[in-house]
């Protein structure tokens, strides 16, 4: 373990000073091996700016993805590599990330796939074409000036129970027929995929989903 957190990049103090427990903890509370543990330990410190000795709270998070979804270890290091990057960029949260990684996973076969169709939602929301831009001012989430309703007024995304919230309000009366085209036409049908899934979460479901998650305990699963 110790090898693969110092391999990914992890310097000797932040091993010492609770990567590596971490990183056993990990490993014993998924049923992963200490090196994939390692590795991912090291980009979710990396990615999303957790020191060594707050890793034990990120490890109760990866093993609630593990422990509320579909998703095993294999699964978990494939969509954190795959939207992990531009998730940290875009301002999402490390829990948030966790949360729409579980919620989303009914729709996805793998992990990378979850985490390609995520990454790809997120830049979405911002339109850079005309015609995304003009369906997003048909839906009411881009106005003329420019402001748009997945972005709080300093330009900072929102939190993803609130993005959850708006697709919900947005899609939850319309016919299935023009929830499609217009998931299809501003996400394209890779990402449509998330936002579907993202659309049946009201914001207090949401929450709710992100409350289970904080209430696992990698001690008490490794423990079993």
């Amino acid at each position: 373990a110790i090898g693969s957190l110092a391999q990914s990049g992890a310097t000797a103090d932040e091993i010492l000073g609770g990567a590596a427990k971490s990183t056993i903890l990990l490993a014993n509370a998924t049923g992963g091996d200490f090196g994939q543990a390692g590795t991912i330990a090291t980009d979710v410190m990396a990615l999303f700016g957790i020191e060594a000795e707050g890793m034990i709270d990120a490890v109760d998070g990866i093993t609630g993805v593990t422990n509320t979804s579909k998703f095993d270890m294999e699964d978990y290091a494939l969509a954190l590599s795959q939207a992990g990057g531009v998730a940290a960029l875009s301002g999402v949260s490390f829990d948030d990330f966790n949360a729409v990684i579980a919620g989303t996973s009914p729709a996805f076969a793998s992990g990378s796939d979850a985490g390609t169709s995520f990454k790809g939602f997120l830049t979405a929301l911002n339109p850079t074409t005309a015609e995304a831009k003009q369906l997003m001012q048909e839906l009411g989430w881009v106005t003329e000036d420019g402001t748009n309703a997945f972005y709080d007024a300093n330009g900072s995304l929102k939190d993803m129970d609130q993005v959850a919230g708006i697709l919900n309000g947005t899609f939850d009366d319309m016919t299935e027929q023009t929830k499609t085209f217009y998931l299809e036409q501003i996400f394209g049908r890779d990402s449509m995929r998330t936002a579907g899934e993202m659309a049946r979460f009201t914001a207090e479901d949401f929450q709710a989903l992100l409350d289970t998650m904080s209430n696992t305990s990698s001690m008490d699963m490794a423990a079993t």
